[in-house]
């Protein structure tokens, strides 16, 4: 019966430590130590970030509500894209009363997705940092 407990304590613990490992923490609205620097974000307040598990690894959701509008928050993101010599794809703007455009860039071996979405309440950022790894520092 002995052997049985310390089975079953030792998958509880198990358990424990893998969640523990594995959940995503909130960082309270400030960037991540090890955002890569070649990584683009907006200007403007973070309004929430957080580490996020992706099919390929952990990573980083970052919502920032722009501090311009719509077409300045696009155009200043491509300039920033440009500036570091990054490779990118852009997709709209589209819409009308809710606007909409995206991006997805290389980050040497990561990924970044931006999402951009204006509309008559302002214009939130979403930034998705695909780091490519499983145990991140």
């Amino acid at each position: 019966m002995r052997p049985l407990k310390l089975l079953l304590a030792f998958i509880v613990a198990f358990a424990a430590v893998s969640v523990w490992i594995w959940m995503p923490k909130d960082l309270e609205g400030k960037l991540p130590e090890n955002l890569p620097k070649e990584a683009v974000i907006a200007d403007g307040i973070v309004v929430e970030s957080k580490e996020a598990l992706f099919d390929n690894g952990k990573g980083y959701v970052i919502v920032v509500r722009s501090s311009m509008g719509f077409d300045e928050t696009i155009k200043a993101i491509e300039d920033e894209f440009e500036s570091k010599g990054m490779e990118f794809e852009k997709n709209g703007p589209s819409g009308s009363e809710e606007r909409f455009a995206s991006f997805d860039a290389k980050i040497g071996d990561r990924h970044e997705a931006i999402e951009v979405i204006g509309n008559s309440s302002g214009v939130i950022v979403n930034h998705a940092v695909h780091m490519l790894e499983w145990f991140m520092k």
